[in-house]
């Protein structure tokens, strides 16, 4: 058990040559004022949104309109990502509403086929994306990025070897990335692809697989292809 999820202290740095870190320095640097320029206005502009799904989401299950959960970030720290809620209020009582087949399943990739939990107001937000709006007040803050490895949640660090959790976790989490765009449904914890996938941003990210990453979340986003 890796444990991150549980301690909040850094993970080890990795060694890399003067030359690379330099590189790395001034992509983060970019992609900081990218990230909090364009939450800022995504806030404002989105706004009239962010109220009609509130609403919605009042008018089906009352309060509260947001669900917040505690992630593992960027070098081993924790963080709280907001979204809309999609579930019902009691979704922490995993035996009233999983089977022990369901909730082994939910425990190892942090999500379930066709969960009951899910409300009908939640269903259409997750389809559509529309739930993770909130998410842009995380990127604004700078615990979240709008391109990264996925955010993970409970024990989901426990899915990888030390090795590969130490490189993902050098990168920001983000509201999409390539397990987004790529994988999502098809690309779990249990036949190992979903960690290839996180990997192989962590590993490659820049700003032409940032920019690549955003246009391709818009039609992956719109037919909801491996949301649930």
């Amino acid at each position: 058990m890796n444990g991150y999820h549980l301690l909040e202290k850094p993970v080890r740095a990795l060694k890399k040559p003067k030359a690379i870190l330099e590189r790395e320095r001034v992509y983060s640097g970019i992609k900081r004022a990218v990230d909090a320029g364009a939450s800022a206005v995504g806030l404002v502009v989105l706004s009239p949104v962010f109220a009609g799904v509130a609403l919605a989401v009042l008018m089906e299950d009352g309060r509260p309109v947001f669900h917040v959960r505690q992630c593992t970030g960027k070098e081993g720290r924790i963080y709280k990502m907001y979204k809309f809620r999609t579930m019902v209020k009691d979704a922490d009582d995993f035996s009233k509403y999983f089977t022990q087949e369901q909730l082994a399943h939910y425990m190892r990739e942090a999500k379930v086929a066709d969960d009951p939990r899910i409300t009908r107001t939640g269903r259409f937000l997750r389809r559509t994306s529309l739930d993770e709006l909130p998410q842009l007040l995380s990127v604004l803050k700078g615990d979240m990025s709008l391109v990264g490895p996925r955010p993970m949640v409970g024990h989901e660090c426990d899915n990888y070897d030390e090795e590969t959790l130490e490189a993902v976790l050098e990168a920001t989490p983000g509201m999409t990335g390539y397990w987004q765009v790529y994988g999502r449904g098809s690309h779990s914890y249990k036949n190992g692809r979903r960690q290839q996938d996180e990997l192989f941003y962590a590993r490659h990210r820049s700003l032409w697989m940032d920019a690549k990453l955003l246009l391709l979340t818009i039609p992956s986003a719109v037919s909801g292809k491996g949301a649930s």
